[in-house]
């Protein structure tokens, strides 16, 4: 029974806790199934692993779990960089999701933006297209998929326009390195093509 609708028939109201919304922003404008026209020109930002602040004073398990996730983040972002200079032959940037926002008000074009939908999912949906970085507080979360039901769909997101362009072959993963992995060759490939 859902408790929620329950105390609104009988006339409740309350608050949902902030850990229960969901964050969602505007979604795409439009969607391409094309590459941009200037891509080889533009730096596309991929968002990058957040390494959490050291706390003063920070003793123990705490400290113990700040050293942990740090140095899992640095080697994600080795990887991920890896990832990304091998499959992308083209200007990239590798940025945290907070930082978005300021460079897209500094003139920044492309980023790479990704969205979650049920595996077999064979085309896009639009409604579910928002930006990643109004939708995550950080890429180990937008990272952090753990529902195999669900696959990553990668596209290059226009910041200022809001276009999402997406391959011909729109194909999701399970895993966010192999989605981002391919997505980045397809689109060289198809940029080549044109």
């Amino acid at each position: 029974m859902n408790y929620y609708l329950l105390f609104i028939w009988l006339g409740f109201s309350f608050q949902m806790p902030e850990f229960l919304t969901i964050q969602t922003g505007d979604p795409v404008s439009e969607v391409l199934q094309t590459v941009p026209n200037d891509i080889e020109k533009e730096n596309l930002l991929i968002p990058r692993f957040d390494l959490l602040d050291a706390e003063d004073g920070a003793v123990g398990t705490r400290r113990d779990f700040i050293v942990r996730v740090n140095k899992a983040a640095k080697r994600s972002n080795t990887t991920l960089n890896e990832i990304v200079s091998k499959a992308y032959p083209y200007p990239y940037k590798m940025v945290s999701l907070s930082e978005v926002e300021s460079l897209k008000a500094e003139g920044y074009t492309y980023f790479l933006d990704m969205v979650l939908m049920p595996k077999q999912m064979k085309t896009h949906k639009v409604e579910a297209m928002v930006p990643a970085y109004e939708k995550y507080q950080s890429a180990n979360r937008m990272y952090n998929n753990r529902n195999t039901q669900f696959h990553y769909y990668f596209y290059i997101r226009n910041l200022q326009t809001d276009e999402a362009f997406i391959s011909t072959r729109f194909k999701g993963s399970s895993e966010a390195y192999p989605g981002i992995k391919y997505f980045l060759k397809q689109i060289v490939k198809e940029r080549k093509d044109q």
